[in-house]
Order: C-alpha cells, then structure tokens, then sequence
C-alpha cells in the first residue's frame, strides 16, 4: 500500500525534465567526460557516486529525461519499501509501518528532490541509509555483529557520503548512532575499527576531492576565494542564522510529514504548521516514559541524525540565504533539503506512536478503522500532489525547439560546407556559473548534449561569441574548443 500511494504520488515525474544545474551538469559531461567531471564539485557535496550515475545515465539515455526520472521514481518507491521494513522491525506493528511509510512516500516536499534530478543523489543516499538501519535494528539483542557485517555499513556510509549532502552528514555520525544503541547493538573490536573508520575516510575523501578540484578547475583567484569560505568555513556573524536556519528546517520537516499532503503547499510559518510541529513533538513526549529502552535509544539515535543532516545543510546554505536577503523560514521550505530528514522524522514518529500508552483493543480498533480511512485520505492527497509537481515543460520545449533551429541553420549549409552560428543565452541553465566559476556556455552547450559529434549531417558547425569569459573557458580545453569561436577568428582550414 505504501509503495502504491507513492507511486500514485509521483508518477508524473515520468514526464520532468532537466532544468537548471541539471543543464550545467550534462553540459560538464558532453565536454570533458566522465574524468573530470567525476571529481566536480558543487554546492560543498562530495559527488563521487552521483557523478558516476549521471555520467551514466547520459551515455545511456542523452538528453530522454523520461528514463532519468523513471530511475527516480523507482528508488524512491524502494526507499518506500525500505521504511517501511524498517519501521516494522522497530515497532513489530505492520499497520504502524505502513501508515509511517504512507506518510513519508506521499509528502509533497519530496517533489523538490524527486523533481530535480541533480539532487538524485540525496535518493541514492537515503537508500544506503535505510540499508543501514534495516540492519542494525535486524542485529538489535542479536550477539555481537562480526567486523564482515560492519565493514559492510562502512562501505554503504561511505558511498551514501559520496551521493548527497544529506548522505555525508548520516554517514559521519554511524558511530555515534552504533554507540547510541548500546548495549542492544553490540559490536566485536574489528567491527568497531570499521565502523570508527568512516568519519577519517569521509574526511580524507572531502578535503582531497575539495582541495583537487580547487586547485585544477577553479583557475582564477576571486573564484578561490569565494569557493573556500561558501564550501569550508563558517564566518562566526553567521552562527545566528544558522542557528535560526537549523530550528526552521526541523520544524518545517515535521510540519511537512504530517501536514504537507493536506495542504500543499504548507504556510510556512503559520500556524497549520505550528500546530502540526507541536503535535509532533507532544506525540513523542507523551511515548517516551512508556517507551522501552531500546525504542528510547532509538529515537535518540535517530533525532541525532535529523540534527546532522538539517545542520549541515544549515551550515552550508544559510550564509548565502542571508546574503541574498532570505529569510531563513524562507530559505528552509526549500522541498529539496528535506527528503532525508522526513524520512528518519517518519521512523521517530512510528516508534513514538507504539509506544503512546494505549490499550491493545483500541489499537486493535484504529488499525482496522482508522488506518483505512487514513489511507484513503492518503490516496486522495497522493493523486492531488501528481498534478501540481513542477514538470519543467518550459525547459523541455526550449531545448527541442533550439536543437531544431540548431538543426536547420546546419542542414540550410551545403554537404560539407560550414555552418557559423550566432551563440545565445540558455535560460532554462538559470544564472549559476558552472562549478569552475566560468559562465554557461548557451547554445554551444546544448549542442553538446544533444549532438555527439561536431558535425550536423555533414555540415561543420561553429558557435561565434564576443563574451570573453566563454572565449576564455573554450581556452581551456574540452569540445568547446572545437565549437567556439570569436567574431573575428575564422574556421580551421581544415573544416571549409
């Protein structure tokens, strides 16, 4: 049921399209391969294993958003899955994992992730996350877990680290959370020393892919400058908001759980909202002194997680919300930061509602007659987020209609002949410069992704600009400098 109520949920997504870093990401490939492009940086992520999967899916499907996406959906509806055996193992309750994994699959916030398919990373990530989980909680009062088993969640943590953010931030704490657990979670000293290794690794892995992508691609000295404090450090007047940005986005987290499919989009703030942020946290107050330890450490466990992924995102994303004037109630309905945090807010909520003090028969009663109108309400709110997720529609038809033009201006050129083409802003690429800090190259781009070689049906084809930032960029290397000309340079003899 879950899994169907999430699909029905997102299933549009089938139609979306590639918008805004999705463009600067695809055009990163087509130029300069999957060597390069595997060690880009963007937005303070360690991208190793998103990377590879989009340099994938590009090789495999080009510019036919419809297989990207599908990938999406289909992740998302094993992450559905995933909760809700992991919310069973928690709680022994069926109807308790599958209103938890209801809840989460259909919550409209989910769109800012399942919709853009550059954070396609943070889906990856939840799913090594939620293996991770399932296992600890299967070896919960179970013996001693062997070093194979935690070298294991290793791996799995540091992959999730190497997809998202959000995935870095739940992988740095594993050995808080196997701590946490203790002694239901019990480790032998090999599994220990695995599991101690993540954060390092991680550690050693960010500041080498970091420290190698500043020096390599970002050539000038602004651009260095302003990476190093927006992707590192955090400037002390900054504390306030993130402070301030971490309240919001845990708020308006468990305000969107609980409240998101009712009314999408959530007021945030409001008091919908507030009330639904209150009745969290009394839920969870009401369970805790009937809640068994294990549950207890749990949901501590799992609140630890919650902080290190909304503050990390804090951390990163609040100076530059302030920057650019955002309030940072604002800046934290962000849909994109949040699927990871719902989901452990959806596993807190289950364990908490097992444990709320309740006689057998009456929840005997609410699962037969209450869960079942709860899901239809669910199917109902499900089939109503389908049809106002942003599909990007603008930037699928401008994309076609510019290959089409690209296209004919080619192919009006005799067989062999040359054609130059004026080059052009992109809008649907947003106004972001690329990771390097070099500009978006517009329609030269788009060639590149959409066309393999250089050539249109035997016609050479030449982009001519007078910006000198792209002149400069093509310098560099890659295809654009097969593709971009200045107004006064004229084509390689060899191409007349």
């Amino acid at each position: 049921m879950p899994v169907g109520l999430a699909a029905l949920a997102f299933h549009s997504i089938l139609q979306a399209y590639f918008w805004a870093d999705d463009f600067l990401q695809l055009f990163s490939i087509a130029d300069t391969g999957f060597a390069r492009f595997f060690f880009e940086a963007a937005g303070a992520h360690l991208y190793f294993t998103r990377n590879t999967v989009f340099w994938a899916c590009f090789r495999l499907f080009g510019l036919h958003a419809e297989w990207y996406f599908a990938l999406v959906l289909l992740t998302h509806l094993v992450n559905v899955a995933l909760l809700f055996a992991v919310a069973r193992r928690l709680t022994g309750s069926v109807p308790l994992a599958c209103f938890g994994a209801a809840l989460w699959g259909i919550a409209p916030a989910n769109a800012g992730t399942l919709g853009w398919y550059s954070v396609y990373g943070q889906v990856l990530a939840a799913t090594l996350l939620l293996i991770v989980l399932a296992q600890l909680a299967g070896h919960a009062c179970a013996g001693p877990v062997r070093g194979r088993t935690a070298a294991r969640w290793a791996l799995l943590s540091v992959v999730a680290s190497t997809s998202f953010g959000t995935g870095l931030a739940a992988a740095f704490l594993l050995p808080a959370v196997v701590r946490v657990l203790r002694p239901a979670v019990t480790l032998e000293r090999s599994a220990w020393a695995w599991v101690l290794a993540v954060p390092p690794i991680i550690g050693v892995l960010y500041l080498v892919q970091q420290r190698y992508f500043l020096a390599t691609y970002v050539g000038s000295a602004d651009m260095q400058r302003f990476m190093q404090p927006y992707m590192i450090f955090v400037r002390p007047e900054g504390l306030s908001a993130i402070a301030s940005m971490l309240g919001s986005l845990v708020s308006y987290g468990t305000a969107s759980l609980l409240a998101g499919a009712a009314v999408a989009p959530l007021p945030y703030p409001g008091p919908l909202a507030t009330a639904a942020t209150v009745a969290f946290a009394a839920v969870v107050a009401a369970s805790w002194s009937n809640a068994d330890a294990l549950a207890r450490r749990w949901m501590v466990a799992l609140g630890l997680l919650v902080i290190a992924v909304d503050g990390l995102i804090a951390v990163a994303r609040a100076t530059f919300y302030t920057a650019i004037g955002f309030t940072m109630a604002h800046a934290a309905s962000e849909g994109r930061y949040h699927y990871v945090p719902m989901m452990l807010l959806a596993l807190i909520l289950c364990l908490a509602l097992d444990a709320v003090p309740i006689a057998a028969r009456a929840r005997r009663a609410a699962a037969r007659g209450v869960l079942p109108v709860l899901l239809a309400l669910m199917a109902f709110a499900a089939w109503s987020t389908a049809k106002r997720i942003d599909l990007h529609a603008d930037a699928r038809d401008a994309t076609r209609q510019l290959v089409e033009s690209i296209r004919a201006e080619a192919i009006g050129k005799p067989p062999g002949g040359v054609a130059l083409i004026a080059n052009g802003r992109f809008p649907p690429a947003g106004f972001f410069p690329m990771p390097d800090g070099t500009p978006f190259p517009g329609w030269v781009a788009v060639f590149e992704m959409a066309f393999p070689g250089d050539t249109v049906e035997g016609r050479r084809v030449f982009f001519v600009t007078s910006q000198p930032g792209l002149l400069e960029a093509a310098r560099r290397g890659g295809r654009i400098a097969h593709l971009l000309i200045g107004p006064e340079a004229t084509p390689p003899p060899a191409a007349q």
